[in-house]
């Protein structure tokens, strides 16, 4: 109990310190709407490149060799992003394109070395080098279709099939070439789980902890009695959880394309999502939580648009789904979320241009709560459990 009152003390001192910060900046600003913006990514803009050096610094001087040598992918883009901002942007810029009918020869490309890739991933024993390369030549055409091009010469829709297939690609090579792809060995309990399901046709005690969230499993285990295949389990849930996220950066491209109104930008962010790790590791490993980040990105794409009433309720609906799918899930997505919101709160004075409200957050946790009190006592006894006994060691 001890240890519940000193992290909610903490927390209280950290909200309090925070609100103080905030009314202080905005008093600061105050007639200035910008002024707050501008100061925000100034900061950062000269801050990220110092802290990634200190960051580097400290782990060595620690001597942490394996965080060190990790830290390497986060650390070049926070020194290199801004130095590149600082250099291209104070030239001056000349829009660069081809004639359109150069588009056709480009997807033609695309689809030879798409075709070559499958005809690699066909063959015995792990992966090739070659494969690789190809994934990075057909990806640099795809840049390339999008860069060169404007909305006039080339197709969207043609693009984004393309990066699907892409993550398709990836996804799948990852997966579904070997007999059984164990990734970080999550999938070894739930192809287990399924298999249980399927055996006694209920959601039995050896679900352990996922038991108060076993939709994942009951979908696998109904794809899997539809379908009718002889295959194993584990490939069945391979191939869902492949064309759900072939479908994620089509929801990238809305949600960028609402906030940049750039499509060459919202374009860009699909296809370097198709390839970033975070989603091929989650896209390969079909846990519940892999199709939480999934309901994720629909849900931010709803609450952009939040003030219509419709999408307020899907919004919420899916918000439902990450619940059911991944019950833990959905409190890492409220913190980032409520981290937007202060933001926009602090930023923002225009309340016609926010898309997060606090009356979305109270409904939220009232839902978490009611279906973690129903569904998942167990649960809520651990995280009871685990807060009492958080010590030094």
């Amino acid at each position: 109990m001890n240890n519940i009152m000193l992290l909610g003390l903490g927390a209280g001192a950290g909200i309090v310190l925070l609100a103080i910060v905030v009314l202080q900046i905005r008093h600061l600003t105050a007639g200035r709407p910008s002024a707050l913006f501008d100061l925000t990514w100034k900061v950062l803009l000269y801050a990220m490149p110092a802290l990634g050096v200190l960051g580097v610094l400290a782990l060595y001087l620690a001597r942490n060799w394996n965080l060190l040598t990790l830290s390497v992918y986060l650390v070049a883009a926070m020194i290199a992003g801004p130095l590149a901002y600082l250099w291209f942007g104070r030239r001056e810029h000349r829009e660069v394109g081809l004639d359109g009918r150069a588009f056709k020869p480009l997807v033609g490309l695309f689809l030879t070395g798409f075709a070559f890739s499958v005809l690699l991933l066909s063959g015995p024993g792990p992966r090739p080098y070659l494969y690789y390369a190809v994934i990075a030549i057909i990806a640099t055409l795809l840049m390339l279709q999008i860069v060169l091009f404007d909305r006039r010469q080339r197709s969207a829709r043609i693009v984004l099939l393309e990066i699907a297939m892409l993550a398709l690609n990836i996804i799948w090579g990852m997966n579904l070439k070997d007999f059984y792809y164990i990734g970080r060995t999550d999938i070894l309990a739930h192809a287990w789980y399924v298999e249980n399901l399927l055996r006694y046709g209920a959601v039995t005690p050896v679900f352990g902890d996922y038991q108060p969230f076993p939709l994942w499993h009951i979908l696998s285990g109904a794809l899997y009695m539809i379908t009718g295949t002889s295959s194993p389990v584990w490939d069945v849930m391979y191939f869902a959880i492949g064309l759900i996220y072939a479908l994620i950066p089509l929801g990238i491209y809305l949600i960028v394309l609402k906030v940049t109104r750039e499509q060459r930008i919202a374009l860009l962010s699909a296809l370097f999502t198709s390839f970033s790790p975070f989603f091929t590791l989650l896209g390969s490993e079909a846990m519940p939580r892999s199709v939480g980040t999934a309901l994720a990105i629909l849900l931010l794409l709803f609450l952009l648009d939040s003030k219509s009433r419709l999408k307020f309720a899907l919004a919420l609906f899916l918000t439902l789904g990450i619940i059911v799918f991944h019950t833990v899930g959905i409190v890492y997505v409220l913190i980032i979320l409520f981290i937007a919101y202060l933001v926009q709160v602090t930023c923002t004075r225009d309340k016609e241009s926010s898309f997060l409200s606090l009356k979305y957050f109270v409904i939220a946790v009232a839902m978490i709560a009611a279906y973690w009190a129903l569904f998942a006592q167990p649960l809520v006894d651990k995280l009871i459990f685990s807060i009492n006994n958080i010590g030094p060691g």
